[in-house]
C-alpha cells in the first residue's frame, strides 16, 4: 500500500512555505503492563496511521476504529520536498531504500533485526527476543477499542543524559490533529518556537517533586523499579556502599485527556531561573488506548533534555554543535507488537529524514547500554534498544523513515510525519507506539 497525503500535513507544507516566502496558501509504582492490541492487516510497510487498523476488530468490547491517527500519506504527492524523498517517479540512489517516501541506507553491518524489551524491571532482561519483527501497523490506522472517552494521564518527566531534577516542568497536551498551532504555522520560521513553546492547552500540569508524598524509600536497590516513583537508583560513586534512591523525576497528573486519539506532549521549564539549562522537548505519536485505562488513570511519561546534553551530542557526532534555528530529533524504532507481547525495539535499524539538514546534518547512535546516552561516532544502525537521534534538522514538516534486515531482506519498516519546531528536540517511536516505561 502507498502512502496518501494527509490535508493537513498539505496545509502545514503550505503555510510552512507561506513562512519563509512570503506566499498565501489556497484553499516505579507506576505501572502499565497491558499487551498491545494484535495487528490485524499487514497493509504493507507503510509509514504513519493511514487507512486500516491495527488492533483486533473486535476485542470483545466492541473494538472501532479511530478517526484520529491517520495521515494518509502518498509517496506520489511527498509531504515534503527534500533531498531523500522517494516514490515512484524518484528511486534512492546508491545503497538506500525507500521506506515509505524516505530514502534510508541499508544498514552497513547487514546484521539481522532484533528485538529487545528495553525495560529495567526487576523481570525485564536486556537479551534479544527470538520473534519476527511485527510491522504490520505501519500506514495503518490506530484501533479505539471501547473504554472512557477520557482519562487522568499520568507519569514522570524523565531526562535524557544528564542534568538537574525534572521538576518544576510544565508539562502540556495537544491533539495531533491540531498540532502545530495553525496561528504559529503561518508565521515566519525564526518566530514559530516561542508561539509554539507558549500554546495553550487545556491539558497542562508542572511537575512536581517526588518526595511530597513521603514515600518509602528502601535501603538499597538494585534496579530504578526498586526506587518510588520518580527516584532512581544511583550507584555509589566509589563502590564502597550499596546503591541508593535518589529523587530525580518531578510527576505529573493532568485529569480529562482524550483516549484513543494521537497526542502531542510538549514538555518546557517552568522555572524562569533555570530555563537556560533545559531545551524544550515534544514528544509525538502518544495514543492513550482505552481498553488500557486502569482505575481512570493511564501512564505516559513525558522527557526533557538539558541544554549540556544538546551541546555533547552533536560535538560526540563530530559535527561541532545544533546550530541556532535548527533542531535535533531522537527516538526509537519499535515494531508493533502482538495479541500475546508488546511492542518491542528494534536493533540494527537504520533511519533518515526526507528533509535532511544542509550544514552539519547528521544521524547518529548509541551503543547497548540504556543508562549510556553518549552517542557512537562510528556506529551505523541502532543499538539493542532502537535509539537514535538526528541533529541539525532543519523546522518545518518533515517525514522520518526507518529499515532494518528481516528475514534475511532489507525492508521498510514504515515511516511517519513529524513537525519540527525550531530549537527543540523531537522524540518519536514508530512503528509502534506503546511507551517505554523503564523508570
Amino acid at each position: 500500500m502507498k502512502p496518501m497525503i494527509s490535508n493537513r500535513i498539505t496545509t502545514m507544507t503550505c503555510l510552512a512555505a507561506a513562512a519563509l516566502l512570503g506566499m498565501g496558501c489556497s484553499s516505579s509504582s507506576f505501572n502499565q503492563t497491558t499487551p498491545p492490541p494484535a495487528a490485524v492487516d499487514s497493509g504493507g510497510t507503510g509509514g504513519s496511521d493511514a487507512t486500516a487498523t491495527t488492533g483486533p476488530s473486535d476485542n470483545g468490547t466492541g473494538s472501532t476504529t479511530s478517526d484520529a491517527g491517520g495521515t494518509g500519506l502518498d509517496t506520489s504527492q511527498p509531504p515534503v520536498q527534500g533531498a531523500n524523498v522517494c516514490n515512484d517517479a524518484k528511486a534512492c540512489p546508491g545503497n538506500r531504500i525507500c521506506a515509505d517516501g524516505v530514502c534510508v541506507p541499508a544498514p552497513t553491518d547487514m546484521e539481522e533485526a532484533v528485538l529487545t524489551d528495553n525495560c529495567h524491571g526487576k523481570e525485564c532482561s536486556v537479551e534479544t527476543i527470538a520473534e519476527p519483527v511485527d510491522v504490520s501497523c505501519a500506514n495503518l490506522k490506530l484501533a479505539a477499542p471501547a473504554g472512557p472517552a477520557t482519562t487522568t494521564m499520568y507519569g514522570i518527566v524523565d531526562r535524557f543524559g544528564s542534568g538537574l531534577k525534572t521538576f518544576p516542568v510544565e508539562v502540556a497536551v495537544f491533539k495531533a490533529s491540531e498540532w502545530p498551532p495553525a496561528n504559529c504555522v503561518s508565521l515566519p520560521m525564526k518566530e514559530q518556537r516561542e508561539c509554539i513553546r507558549t500554546a495553550k492547552s487545556p491539558w497542562t500540569a508542572t511537575s512536581t517533586d517526588p518526595t511530597a508524598p513521603n514515600p518509602t524509600v528502601p535501603a538499597s536497590c538494585v534496579h530504578h523499579v526498586d526506587c518510588p516513583a520518580g527516584y532512581e537508583c544511583i550507584e555509589d560513586a566509589n563502590g564502597e556502599n550499596p546503591n541508593k534512591c535518589d529523587p530525580q523525576w518531578g510527576h505529573y497528573s493532568i485529569d480529562g485527556v482524550p483516549t484513543n486519539t494521537l497526542l502531542v506532549v510538549r514538555s518546557k521549564s517552568a522555572s524562569a531561573s533555570v530555563e537556560k539549562k533545559w531545551r524544550d522537548a515534544y514528544v509525538v505519536g502518544i495514543y492513550l488506548y482505552a481498553d488500557r485505562v486502569k482505575d481512570g488513570r493511564y501512564r505516559s511519561n513525558a522527557l526533557m533534555v538539558s541544554d549540556a546534553q544538546w551541546k555533547q551530542t552533536p560535538s560526540l557526532l563530530a559535527v561541532g554543535s545544533i546550530q541556532p534555528g535548527l533542531a535535533a530529533v531522537g527516538g526509537r524504532v519499535r515494531d508493533c507488537g502482538t495479541a500475546s507481547r508488546k511492542s518491542l525495539a528494534v536493533g540494527h535499524s537504520s533511519i533518515d529524514l526526507a528533509r535532511p539538514g544542509e550544514t552539519a546534518y547528521r544521524v547518529g547512535y548509541f551503543n547497548d547500554n540504556e543508562e549510556d546516552t553518549v552517542p557512537i561516532n562510528a556506529r551505523t544502525t541502532s543499538d539493542i534498544f532502537g535509539r537514535f537521534v538526528a541533529v541539525n534538522v532543519p523546522p518545518g514538516p518533515n517525514r522520518i523513515g526507518a529499515a532494518a534486515k528481516v528475514g534475511g531482506n532489507v525492508k521498510s519498516l514504515g515511516a511517519e510525519d513529524i513537525y519540527v519546531v525550531p530549537d527543540s528536540l523531537l522524540i518519536v517511536a514508530f512503528p509502534g507506539k506503546d511507551p517505554v516505561l523503564n523508570k
